[in-house]
């Protein structure tokens, strides 16, 4: 069965000289139910997968692409990733969480981590922090967003094309994290 491509007729409903108004009730409701649901949407955007879902806000179904339900437990058949950001090297490299979860810096000098914004709580992110072809670049990470084990501050690898990976979680305040070093 396809998806109707136009409301159905509301002067008859099963025969020739049938009015809606007299047919059956659960006809009668079955059809204007159908005809709201057109008015809702465009029939002819709908694509294989997606799904309709209510916005209370506007009043209105809307169509969400690839089975995106943000509010029920997902089960994946595919791979899920992050797309990496790549962070602009500087003085004091800034890192804005919202434009992705993980992201890398090549360091070109020794450098501060900034603190980074728009987290969110219970949110991981991941920062790969890479050195260039010279190496002996430090990354200061004493902002105090960041915390780590036993108040330590880990020490990036300093080996040229050294590469450290920090890991965070995020109770919406501080970035509770941990860092593995010297994948060369």
């Amino acid at each position: 069965m396809s998806w109707p491509s136009s409301k159905a007729a509301t002067s008859t409903t099963d025969a020739a000289g049938d009015l809606i108004s007299g047919a059956r009730g659960d006809i009668n409701l079955t059809i204007s139910n159908v005809n709201d649901i057109i008015d809702f949407i465009d029939p002819a955007s709908l694509a294989n997968g997606d799904i309709l879902v209510y916005n209370s806000s506007s009043g209105a179904l809307e169509r969400k692409d690839n089975n995106s339900v943000t509010d029920e437990a997902q089960t994946y058949s595919r791979t899920q990733n992050f797309a990496q950001t790549t962070l602009t090297d500087g003085a004091t490299v800034a890192w804005d969480l919202s434009q992705n979860q993980v992201a890398q810096v090549t360091l070109g000098g020794s450098r501060t981590l900034g603190a980074a914004t728009n987290q969110t709580a219970g949110a991981t992110y991941i920062l790969i922090v890479k050195q260039d072809g010279t190496g002996g670049r430090t990354l200061d990470v004493s902002n105090a967003l960041y915390k780590f084990p036993g108040g330590v501050e880990p020490t990036v690898a300093t080996g040229a094309n050294d590469v450290s990976i920090f890991s965070f979680v995020s109770d919406g305040s501080n970035l509770f994290g941990n860092m593995l070093a010297d994948f060369s």
